[in-house]
Formats: C-alpha cells, sequence, structure tokens
C-alpha cells in the first residue's frame, strides 16, 4: 500500500548527491558481457543500456539521501543474476517497498527516447507507472515485446510462443529441405566475382580458410578463365583475393585497387566455392565438400520458383513479398556510382543499392516461404488466442523472423574460428562482406527461437506493464506537470542513424505484422523527417539535392525536446539523462540545450557500460563511460559576476572532489564527476558575466572546473609537496591517473591541455602523438628527441640517462635543471607512480620510476645496483 510522502523530502535525491559508481558500472559490465537471458535477446537495437544500470539510476532518482539508507538494495540490484529470472523477486520487492516509503503514489517516470526499451523496463521493474516513446516504428514494436505483452500475460505467453515457434519451424523445415542438397547441409559459403581484363573471373574473398582450429582451407584453379574450389586439409591457406585495398587476378596477378574493384563490382556475379556440412558428432567440427554440378542447378531453380512464388503471395496478401525498394540516400534517390550516399549504409557502394539486393534468389526464396507460412498460421492463432493476445503471439514470431536476417544475407560472414555463420551487425552499420556463408535458414530460425526466448524469459521478470507509444519527443503527448520523472538516453549527434539502419527489419515487417499493427507501418521506410540526430557527420560525396541535417538542426530538434520534458515534468521533478557521445564538443553543445531548457544540472555520474576486455581492445579511454546527468526544475538566482561566483564555485567543487575520493572514485570518473557539481554552481543563476559584462560559457566553466581538477590531483599526489608544478608536468599526471595508458579522444586531449593553459598544437611530435582522432601521451621511450623544458622532461631523460649507466650525464642534467637531491622532484616521481596504480595493478611506467627511485637495476644488465642518491 501507498503511504503519504513525507515533508521536506522533495529538495534533494540520491542521484544529486554520491552514489557508488564503480559497483553499478561492475554490474553493468558483467550485465553487457553476458550475451543470454537479457531482454536485448528480443531483438537487436543500437546503443541500448544496461537493465541493471538503468533501475539503479531510475532507483536513485527516487529516493533520498544518505547512501548508507540504501546501499544494500543498490548492491543486490546490480547484481543481474540474481534479478533477472522470474523467480527471483525478493531484491526487486524490496526496492519496491523502498519506493513506497518516499511515495503517496506509484511514481510516473517517462522516457522519451525508449529505443530497446531499458529505462523504462528499469523503472517499471521498480514498480513505477512507466510510459516509454520512440519516434521509429521498429523500437516502439521491440518495447511492446519488452514492456507490454510479458507483464500482460505472464509465462503463458511465452508458453504459447515456443509452442507456435516450433509449429513454424516444423514447416519450415520441410518446406526449405529440397533447396538444401541434404538434411546434413549445414551451409553454401559463397563469394563475390569480378572479370579481370584477361578475361579470368576474381574471386573476391579475404580468405580461404574454412577452420581456422583444424587447418582446413580451399584453393581456387581456374579453368577456361572460371575458378572452382578444392578443399586441402594440409598446407597453409593461400592468401585472399581481397586485401589491403587492392584484389589480385587469380590467373595473372594484376592487383586492381580498392576503387577500381567497386567500379567492376556494379558488373558483378557471384559463385558458390564449398558446402558445409554438419557432423553428427559433436566436438568434430565439420565436414566440408566442393560445389559440384548438382548445387547449381539447384539453386537455378530457386530462381524460378520464386517468381512463381511471389506472385502467388501478392495475389493472396496484396503485397510484394520482397522488398525491392531502393536503399533511399541523401539525395532521396536509389545510388549511382558517384552519387551521395550515407556511411552507415556504405554497402551501397558495392553494389546493393536495394534492400532485396543483400539477399540471394534462394534467401528470398525461404524468407517469401516464412512470411507464407506466418500468415498462414495467422487466422489459427487469433482463433484459439482471440486477437490481442494472439497479434502478441505473432509480433514475437516476427522478432525471431527478424533475427534470422541478419545470419540469413549476403553480409553474414562465415566464422572461421567457430565455423559457423555470423551475424551481418558487426558493427553498427551495413558493411560489404565479400564472401559469404549461407546456411539452412530452418536452422537459424531454432537458434534464433531460442534467443528470443532468453529475452523474453528477461523480460517476464518484471509483472508491470507500461504504457508504450510511437511519437515525437518534440511533441510530447502529456500533459504539463505530469511525470515525476524523465529518464532517457536521447540520440547522440551524429553517432548512429537508427532510421536508415533499422528500414533493414522494418520493411520485411511491414510484410509480416505490418497489417496487425498499422499505426506502426504506414510509410513503405521509417519516418525520418523529425528524427533527432545530425545527419551531416554521415554523408559522403555530397550533391546539391542532398537533404542533411547539420549540428544546428541537431541542436533546435533537441532543445525542443528538452523544452517538452521540462514542460510534462513537475516542479519537484527529476530529470536523468545519458549522454555517451566520445567528444566533449558534443557533451558541452548538450549541456547548453539542458540549461536553456530551463534546468539546473545538479550531477553528472560516469557509469562504465562496457566490459574491461572490450576497453582494453580499444586502447581508448573515450568510450568507456555513459555519463548520467541530473536535472531539476529549480529557480534560479539573478544574473551574478565570475568574481562573485568563483570563491563559491572553487569551495563546492573542491569540497565535491575530496568527496569523490572518499567514495574511491577516481580517473576519469573522477573529471566527470566533478564537471556535474561545477554546473550546478554555474546552472543556479541566469547568467553568469565578467565585470566588463563578457558572459561565462560553459565552456569557460568546464576549463576552470579541469584546472581546479588538475590542481587539486596534483596536490593530492605529491601530498602538497610539488611545489609549484608547470602545467605540462601537471597535464602530465593528471592524465596518467584519469587515462593511465589509453589513448584520448583528440577533442578530450585538447581541452585537458586547454585546462592547464596550454595549447596542443606545441605539443604534437614531442610528449603527445595524434593518430586520426586519437592522442596519446608518451613515456620516456616512446619520445623521440627530448628537449628539457619542464619537470615531467627531466624525468623523462634523467630515466633515459639511467637506463644507459649514464650516471655522471644523469647527475649534470639534475643538478642543472635544479632537481638534485630536490623533494619536489622526488614527490612529482611518486605522484606519477601512484597515478599508475590503477584497478588492474600497477602499470609498466610507475614500476620503472619506483626503481628509479630506489636505485635498482635488476632488470637491467650490466648495471650496478643501489640507492639513486648513490648516483647523485
Amino acid at each position: 500500500m501507498w503511504r503519504p510522502m513525507r515533508a521536506g523530502t522533495n529538495k534533494k535525491r540520491l542521484i544529486g548527491t554520491i552514489i557508488p559508481i564503480h559497483k553499478i558500472s561492475q554490474g553493468g559490465a558483467k550485465e553487457k558481457k553476458k550475451k543470454n537471458n537479457r531482454i536485448n535477446n528480443l531483438h537487436r537495437w543500437w546503443a541500448s543500456r544496461p537493465t541493471t544500470v538503468s533501475r539503479v539510476t531510475a532507483y536513485a532518482a527516487l529516493v533520498d539521501p544518505p547512501l548508507n539508507a540504501h546501499k544494500d538494495i543498490v548492491q543486490a540490484m546490480c547484481d543481474y543474476y540474481s534479478t533477472t529470472s522470474p523467480d527471483h523477486t525478493s531484491t526487486r520487492e524490496t526496492a519496491r517497498k523502498r519506493i513506497k516509503q518516499r511515495w503517496n503514489h506509484p511514481p510516473k517516470v517517462l522516457d522519451p527516447f525508449g529505443g530497446s526499451g531499458a529505462l523504462p523496463f528499469g523503472a517499471a521493474w521498480l514498480g513505477c507507472d512507466s510510459h516509454s516513446m520512440d519516434y521509429n516504428p521498429v523500437a516502439v514494436l521491440i518495447q511492446k515485446c519488452v514492456l507490454e505483452y510479458p507483464p500482460l500475460y505472464g509465462q503463458a505467453l511465452k508458453d504459447d510462443v515456443t509452442r507456435w515457434a516450433k509449429h513454424v519451424e516444423d514447416i519450415f523445415r520441410e518446406h526449405t529441405a529440397q533447396y538444401s542438397p541434404h538434411n546434413s547441409h549445414y551451409a553454401y559459403i559463397w563469394c563475390r566475382t569480378v572479370r579481370c581484363a584477361c578475361g579470368c573471373i576474381i574471386p573476391l574473398i579475404h580468405n580461404y580458410t574454412l577452420s581456422k582450429k583444424r587447418g582446413i582451407h580451399f584453393r581456387p584453379t581456374i579453368h577456361d578463365g572460371i575458378p572452382s574450389f578444392a578443399i586441402h586439409h594440409e598446407g597453409d591457406a593461400p592468401p585472399g583475393q581481397v586485401g589491403g585495398k587492392r584484389a589480385v587476378c587469380v590467373r595473372c596477378d594484376r592487383p586492381y585497387t580498392n576503387i577500381e574493384i567497386r567500379d567492376m563490382i556494379w558488373d558483378h556475379g557471384s559463385e558458390m566455392m564449398c558446402v558445409a556440412v554438419d557432423v553428427p558428432k559433436r566436438g568434430k567440427g565439420r565436414q566440408y565438400r566442393p560445389v559440384d554440378e548438382s548445387d547449381r542447378i539447384l539453386y537455378e531453380s530457386c530462381t524460378a520458383e520464386l517468381k512463381r512464388r511471389r506472385v502467388q503471395y501478392l495475389n493472396k496478401y496484396g503485397i510484394d513479398p520482397i522488398p525491392d525498394l531502393a536503399i533511399p540516400m541523401p539525395d532521396g534517390r536509389e545510388y549511382r556510382p558517384g552519387g551521395p550516399y550515407w556511411v552507415p549504409l556504405m554497402v551501397v557502394t558495392f553494389g546493393y543499392t536495394r534492400w532485396s539486393h543483400l539477399f540471394n534468389d534462394r534467401q528470398l526464396l525461404c524468407m517469401t516461404i516464412l512470411l507464407d507460412i506466418l500468415r498462414e498460421i495467422e487466422p489459427e492463432i487469433m482463433a484459439r488466442h482471440g486477437r490481442q493476445y494472439g497479434t502478441a503471439i505473432i509480433t514475437y514470431l516476427g522478432l525471431i523472423m527478424d533475427k534470422v536476417l541478419e545470419k540469413y544475407c549476403r553480409l553474414s560472414p562465415w566464422i572461421i574460428s567457430d565455423e559457423m555463420v555470423s551475424q551481418c551487425f558487426a558493427q553498427q552499420n551495413l558493411r560489404n562482406t565479400w564472401d559469404y556463408a549461407e546456411a539452412a535458414p530452418a536452422d537459424i530460425w531454432e537458434k534464433s527461437v531460442r534467443s528470443v526466448l532468453e529475452g523474453m524469459t528477461a523480460a517476464l521478470s518484471n509483472d508491470r506493464a507500461s504504457d508504450v507509444r510511437r511519437a515525437s519527443a518534440t511533441r510530447l503527448p502529456y500533459d504539463n506537470e505530469y511525470f515525476d520523472a524523465v529518464c532517457t538516453d536521447p540520440p547522440y549527434y551524429d553517432s548512429m542513424q537508427y532510421s536508415s539502419t533499422a528500414d533493414f527489419f522494418y520493411v520485411w515487417l511491414k510484410r509480416c505484422v505490418g497489417h496487425l499493427h498499422p499505426e506502426l507501418f504506414r510509410g513503405t521506410l521509417t519516418p525520418k523527417k523529425h528524427e533527432v540526430i545530425e545527419t551531416k557527420g554521415n554523408i559522403r560525396m555530397q550533391s546539391p539535392d542532398s537533404v542533411v541535417r547539420d549540428s544546428d538542426g541537431y541542436q533546435i530538434l533537441m532543445s525542443q525536446a528538452l523544452n517538452e520534458m521540462h514542460r510534462v515534468l513537475k516542479r519537484d521533478g527529476i530529470l536523468v539523462l545519458v549522454y555517451a557521445h566520445k567528444t566533449t564538443a558534443g557533451w558541452e553543445t548538450l549541456i547548453e540545450s539542458i540549461l536553456n531548457a530551463g534546468f539546473t544540472i545538479t550531477a553528472a555520474w560516469p557509469v562504465d557500460t562496457e566490459s574491461a576486455s572490450r576497453m582494453k581492445a580499444q586502447g581508448t579511454a573515450s568510450l568507456a563511460s555513459s555519463i548520467y546527468m541530473v536535472g531539476r526544475k529549480w529557480d534560479r538566482e539573478p544574473a551574478a559576476e565570475w568574481r562573485t561566483v568563483q570563491l563559491e564555485f572553487r569551495e563546492h567543487v573542491c569540497n565535491t572532489l575530496d568527496r569523490l575520493l572518499t567514495a574511491g572514485i577516481t580517473g576519469s570518473d573522477f573529471y566527470i564527476a566533478a564537471i556535474g557539481s561545477a554546473l550546478e554552481i554555474f546552472g543556479k543563476y541566469q547568467r553568469i558575466r565578467r565585470t566588463d559584462g563578457t558572459p561565462i560559457t560553459v565552456s569557460m566553466m568546464l576549463d576552470d572546473t579541469r584546472n581546479l581538477c588538475s590542481e587539486f590531483i596534483v596536490k593530492t599526489l605529491t601530498k602538497g609537496r610539488g611545489g609549484k608544478t608547470d602545467p605540462i608536468t601537471k597535464l602530465y599526471i593528471t592524465w596518467r591517473w584519469a587515462y593511465g595508458s589509453q589513448k584520448v579522444n583528440y577533442d578530450d586531449a585538447r581541452k585537458m591541455f586547454t585546462g592547464v593553459g596550454l595549447d596542443m598544437t606545441d605539443f604534437e611530435g614531442g610528449i603527445i602523438r595524434r593518430k586520426g582522432s586519437e592522442v596519446g601521451l608518451l613515456t620516456h621511450g616512446q619520445r623521440d628527441d627530448i628537449r628539457v623544458s619542464s619537470r615531467i622532461d627531466t624525468i623523462h631523460q634523467a630515466l633515459r640517462y639511467w637506463h644507459a649507466d649514464r650516471r655522471e650525464d644523469m647527475n649534470n642534467l639534475l643538478r642543472q635543471t635544479g632537481n638534485l637531491g630536490s623533494d619536489e622532484f622526488n614527490a612529482v616521481c611518486m605522484a606519477i607512480i601512484e597515478a599508475g596504480r590503477g584497478r588492474d595493478g600497477q602499470s609498466p611506467e610507475s614500476v620503472e620510476l619506483e626503481q628509479f627511485l630506489a636505485g635498482r637495476r635488476e632488470d637491467i644488465p650490466n648495471v650496478a645496483t643501489g640507492r639513486l642518491e648513490d648516483y647523485m
């Protein structure tokens, strides 16, 4: 039973104070690493948030501090394994009880950019009145299957989906068996081809290996200019014909550039190279055989059968089963060589300009058969279960079909390590693959069913249905001051073109379940006019006819959305907005939009949502965290001068920095949380200006915050004994402390330099090295010639002399720079050592400096040992 709200508790919320972000990050990373039993198993959606993080942040947005009163339940909610099963409800019920103690009604929570439904799922799991929206019809359909159907129908829905999916599999397997050579067939492996000037057909394949573990590969041979392929179990695999941005003819060895191949591909063909066969006994791997004439005849028969079934389906249901629609480009037309195209749909530059081109004729035939089966069983499902419940069952079958599409198209590669077909979205876009595997579709259906059922299991851990709608965030269909909280994860500028990529699924869903959800499938493709994304950065070869949205256009739409969130949020309501774009420039723009909408930002928490192994593989710190920003509708104080605010600003931020360190929040997390604290002061005033009237911008405030953080970190690590540390040494210490040896996005690195009063371009080729959009801070061993002009230069040069056993040169250097026997020098070295102590142990540089200070030489041959003082 809901209890009356306690008076005086509506000012602060837990998420606006100190939260255990390290523990929350661990829970989120474990969930992201887990492949099974997640709501994401239902259907692909991009940049989805972990449900563990979503429910913890929603909980923290709805309860009052202090943290000690909630530590136990927060820690329990971070454990994905004990909260996912529908049978494990104790943590959920305890969390709901705590929410009831705070509210006199179920809190109303909105996510206007619902995506895959993770954030509203977390709110509903807590017992809130959860509302979810999205502009994209595919996302809304996913949300129905995550947030609406499972709580309404419970375990019975999963049981019925299981039975009907098995029924479809049996029919599908029977109706498609004749298009495979025999029952043990697993996959045909194909490659695309072009014709060389010598007349030979070039197989475009990047790797001739079939099984990496067992050393199985095939080799091409040429007969009358046509390649055939023989299976080999010994020797090394020949190099592929495509690689290093060029292709080589099998017969004459003539090389072709990648650009030449793209021009030639318009006259392309395809070749079946071999057949992968299942082996009954597990663990034995697959067997392989070359393609023979019967395989080719069988495929040709599929082309003829496709034409017949296509006409038959069109006559029965009034819609073409094949989505023979152009993949729309920036000028609104089908792509032609030299024309504009979207980077996420770069596949069009390789000749796949229509959605139907992404499938070969046998794949199109089998998909037509599958669509026909689903439409044939629909009346029986409706008669047995009723229209509403039957619609839910068929919708899940549509999601299974979508998962089949990912592994049953010309973009699905053969994985040589596991000897199996993979899905086409290895990245968040549709990329070309020269060779692909055409697996047996009924086998893919069977595996896809398992995935969707796992997603349903996770969804069933929540028993409270959400309100799911398709609408634009720029025009919310709700009354003023309706919601207690808005928790949302908006699009990040140009990082993902959701609608263009989701069309891959939309065109098939329209044919499968579009008639059951007419409100979602009105158009031929997903709507794009009011999508809150920037598209200009994702266009190539722009033409005068291209329609793109630049950063200003994105800013206008995002500001409209935030203004709407402000309108529907109650006076004492709270905004939690997730942001994960890789540049601080985009982040600053979003901060401006939040402030302009009337919100005061009261906190910013970085939560790691990627696994540590993935971040290590990337070698960059730029995408490690999603930033959870907290906003309130607090009245602002009148305009003030910076000299008046600065003292309050520095005192507030420094107090926060001290509490962050006490709470164990370090590294880049420390920087982000500090900025959230700074924004609380910056946003409380209507305007802040200098004495001359010049306004203090967000960018200026962030620079001041970064500098304050650097000073604080250096003083903390040097224990106040670092003296007046020069700017580049200060930056070196803070960089190592925040990012370790990882590379940093160029924009973030530039702002770090600006924060200590330096121009980064003055140091390129010296202590930093830039490669593309990333910047790395160099150790002494990575630097070229060292020009000693700072304390960190002195340390690096002294380390070089130490390694070379040039004791006299090292002493002279330290004496000339005033560092011989200097406590400040030793304190800075110790600060770098401490900065190198992380969660994964001590960095090599930290170990080396520790040995340097101790004068140890065990790891360096032919060098005497002793204390550093003995060398001085």
